[in-house]
């Protein structure tokens, strides 16, 4: 496979190797430089081009070397395709479960300085969320090899699907728009493409359209090969056919440049470019790259405009006769375009923006998600979503069309608008990019995922967020690239990369504050309060949300101080057993919360509410701020939630105080019935809600004054504790707190049951894994001391029990008043039998108000009350001897 000479034109074998990428460095070298100069192979070439089929390898796959062998933590299965820049092969990634794509790039053919870079390029495109952008997983080294993960597309490209099926000028067009906003949303997130083909394009089995390969496809060792250029002396960019005049002549690559080989694209499919879309083809292919559209997404709405199925507009009335003859005249094959037709009204761009989001490829992949979720009434759930989020986008478009024809708003708040709105549109891209490519136990938080989608309403003219302070100019750019890093520094905790998250998020805090725009702050600083949470900071999570509420308040952002003091109602109500602190944040989130109407921020606040004043000890005011949360729950949400079922675990709880047992053991009942069928029978969350059930059950043993009932309320709840343990511990390890708190619970049990020795055992494991995981001055270990300094006072350890009764005073002063009194007490009776009658009567005479004050102490004060009579009882005088 030889050329003849470099002036004559090479042979069909040779052209047929170039385009399947088979050629050596020298050869593809010097077809280049003869296609920069012969017209006619260009032709010959382009004509190849559009019928090529996908490029496989031949023979039986099942033969394939490579087919089992584990690249990074991927599992290579079939060969899907080969080419100029490596391998592609299906794979199976075993940690969540699910099929990817994997392209192998040899790493001995990529130049050294390209490696870092082509790596760079492909972990920054897995920030990139957008249904018409391919989505990338993962990017690294192994061996010898190159990988990139990305999601696996049933379908072809757009070059096979073009050469089998010979689509209508108007499908064409629509799939080039689809890869046209997808170009737009990389754009905006600044990120150029530089290789724009039709081999670039993927068509999805749906009928979806996705671009693929930003930045990976030229870095090679062959020095004829063109790389994407980080410097301006890294070469030219890009598939030389598809190159933009500027490119050929040594430019840099530009969005105009990618707009180029997008039209390019469009008219080698369309082979005969039809009147409807001339001008459009003949802009985007400009010389000058000035002459071009001005924007990615001006030529989507360009395209979108001429692909739109419509009557002409005619004014005033039209006769039928007239209006009949114009429809046949325009069905005609050759008949004229209407003449509104090339004209493109740029306020219809938000409507073919939000098209490109939410459209019927979207909303059958959104049931698909639903139904792999396995949610309980998944039709009638799918059925709300597309109606909620039908008008969701509605609203947005009607609000950004207003904007562009608005001319009279005021510039500063126009401006802030439309921020808010292009947030909330990149906001909504992602979201449906977490629906169609993650894991089922994500999948499951899908319908309360959408609705922290950020409503338009909050980018009216008179809402908040139009109050808010715009950007410098100077800074804008970087406050919203800052805004797109914390969103994909978020979805990175969502994959459990908690570390690189946080580090991440205050990177962008930092950024904020030198910029010095605020509410990005406030927005990063409770980013970072929810990832402490999750690591278990709890002191560090409460610093960071007391200071997001500060600066959301000095920059007059009420949507974000309302959701901050949200959360702190419940670390604190929780968390730290201080219920005054989590109310009194409650009463300055209410006016905010009801101004703002938004429902599930209303419910939630119900919820921790009621949370707080259940441990404050007030069971009927917090059973009435949970029904209040659950009646919102069943108006917003279809069918199970997590939500749901931790408001009625507290209402289990609330109506427990209450004396209602069996309601409260009903409660607890659907709880855990619900987690199951959410999560599956041995899910750390399922096992959570077991361990309450086994907490409500051990308080009506408790209760119980029969000892038989005693002891087989005890026995079950034992046994759903046990379960409990065994599940958490065999998901999260021993030394998670969740697995501590469930010893805990195992350790009263087993006391309960005179079961001593295996008692102490659950409770010493308990409080040294507290100790670790929330520090040594914690509140979070006031009830393990106390049940620890019982446990040894029934073993008859009179001094090991005084020392952790003694420990528990200090901690349960910041936390529950009722452990405070439980642990005063219990130490009591331990000093009473160390001889420190006098410290011990302080003691219990000191707890008695407390008991007496919560209605969930009532045994407990018949009992110090009976304890302190026997200590007041008047000596009996001995008698005189007799003689």
């Amino acid at each position: 496979m030889t050329l003849r000479a470099l002036d004559d034109c090479p042979e069909e074998e040779t052209i047929a190797a170039y385009l399947e990428g088979d050629l050596g460095a020298v050869e593809r070298a010097a077809v280049d430089a003869h296609l920069e100069a012969c017209t006619d192979c260009r032709v010959l070439v382009a004509g190849l081009a559009r019928g090529q089929v996908g490029v496989r390898r031949e023979g039986d796959r099942s033969a394939d070397p490579m087919t089992g062998v584990v690249i990074g933590r991927y599992t290579l299965a079939d060969l899907l395709g080969s080419g100029g820049m490596g391998l592609v092969y299906r794979a199976h990634d075993p940690v969540l479960d699910r099929d990817v794509a994997v392209k192998l790039i040899h790493a001995l053919d990529v130049r050294p300085a390209d490696r870092e870079r082509l790596l760079r390029e492909a972990r920054a495109m897995a920030r990139l969320s957008h249904p018409n952008v391919l989505t990338v997983f993962d990017a690294g080294e192994s061996g010898d090899e190159l990988f990139v993960a990305m999601a696996l597309v049933r379908g072809s490209t757009l070059r096979e699907h073009c050469a089998r099926k010979r689509p209508d000028w108007r499908e064409v067009a629509t799939l080039c728009l689809g890869a046209a906003r997808g170009l737009a949303a990389s754009h905006r997130a600044g990120v150029l493409h530089r290789d724009i083909k039709p081999d670039n394009i993927l068509v999805g089995e749906d009928g979806s359209v996705q671009v693929t390969d930003f930045g990976l496809a030229r870095a090679t060792t062959d020095p004829g090969a063109p790389i994407w250029p980080t410097s301006p002396e890294s070469g030219r960019a890009g598939t030389p056919g598809y190159l933009a005049p500027e490119l050929r002549a040594g430019g840099e690559p530009t969005a105009a440049s990618d707009q180029y080989a997008l039209c390019l694209t469009l008219k080698e499919c369309l082979g005969r470019v039809p009147r409807r879309l001339e001008r459009i083809v003949r802009r985007g292919l400009a010389e000058q790259p000035a002459d071009r559209y001005p924007s990615m997404d001006a030529l989507v709405a360009a395209l979108a405009a001429a692909t739109e199925r419509r009557w002409p507009r005619v004014a005033g009335l039209l006769a039928f006769g007239a209006f009949v003859a114009l429809a046949v005249a325009w069905a005609l094959p050759g008949a004229p375009d209407p003449p509104f037709v090339n004209a493109v009204d740029p306020c219809d761009e938000p409507r073919a923006r939000m098209d490109g989001l939410w459209n019927p490829a979207q909303k059958q992949r959104l049931r698909a998600a639903v139904a792999r979720a396995g949610f309980a009434r998944g039709e009638l759930l799918s059925d709300r979503m597309e109606a909620r989020l039908d008008e969701h986008a509605r609203r947005w478009i009607e609000m950004r069309t207003d904007l562009c024809r608005d001319a009279g708003e005021d510039r500063a708040i126009a401006a802030r608008r439309i921020a808010c709105l292009e947030e909330g549109y990149d906001e909504l891209g992602e979201y449906f990019a977490t629906v169609d490519h993650t894991e089922r136990a994500v999948l499951q938080q899908v319908e309360w995922l959408s609705y922290q989608l950020t409503s338009p309403e909050r980018c009216a003219a008179d809402a908040p967020i139009s109050l808010l302070p715009s950007p410098d100019p100077a800074v804008r750019e970087e406050v919203a690239r800052a805004r797109r890093e914390l969103r994909a520094a978020m979805a990175t905790a969502d994959d459990g990369r908690l570390d690189a998250a946080l580090a991440s998020v205050r990177a962008i805090e930092a950024t904020a504050r030198r910029v010095g725009y605020l509410p990005l702050a406030a927005t990063a600083l409770s980013n970072e309060a929810n990832l402490l949470m999750t690591a278990g900071d709890l002191a560090g999570a409460r610093a960071r949300y007391e200071a997001a509420v500060e600066l959301a308040e000095a920059s007059g952002d009420d949507t974000r101080r309302a959701m901050v003091l949200v959360n702190l109602v419940g670390l604190l109500g929780v968390g730290f057993w201080d219920p005054d602190a989590a109310l009194a944040y409650a009463a300055r989130a209410r006016p905010l919360v009801e101004r703002l109407q938004m429902p599930i921020l209303a419910g939630e606040l119900a919820r921790v509410e009621g949370q707080a004043l259940l441990y404050k000890g007030d069971a009927a005011g917090a059973r009435d701020r949970l029904e209040r949360a659950l009646a919102v729950w069943d108006r917003t949400l279809v069918g199970d939630h997590d939500a749901t079922m931790a408001t009625l675990s507290f209402l289990g709880a609330s109506t427990q105080q209450l004396g209602a047992w069996e309601a409260a053991d009903d409660y607890q009942r659907r709880t855990h019935e619900m987690a199951i069928r959410l999560h599956g029978e041995h899910h750390p969350t399922t096992a959570s809600f077991l361990r309450d059930w086994a907490n409500s059950v051990l308080n009506q043993a408790e209760a119980a004054d029969a000892p038989g009932e005693r002891e087989r309320l005890g026995r079950l709840a034992l046994a759903k504790a046990d379960r409990a343990v065994a599940d958490l511990e065999a998901a999260l390890g021993a030394d998670n707190p969740e697995s501590a708190q469930t010893q805990l619970t195992r350790c009263r049990t087993l006391l309960l049951l005179h079961a001593l020795d295996p008692a102490a055992s659950a409770c010493e494991q308990a409080l040294a894994v507290l100790r670790r995981a929330h520090g040594a001055d914690s509140p979070l270990l006031t009830e393990s001391l106390l049940v620890l300094g019982v446990v040894r006072h029934a073993r008859g350890e009179l001094e090991p029990a005084r020392a952790a009764l003694a420990e528990a005073l200090t901690r349960g002063a910041a936390g529950d008043p009722l452990l405070l009194a439980d642990a005063q007490f219990e130490l009591a009776k331990v000093l009473a039998a160390l001889g420190q009658s006098r410290r011990a009567v302080e003691l219990a005479r000191a707890a008695r108000p407390t008991f007496a004050a919560d209605a969930r102490a009532g045994k407990s004060l018949a009992e110090v009350d009976v304890w302190l009579a026997a200590r007041h009882r008047p000596a009996r005088r001995s008698r005189p001897p007799t003689h």
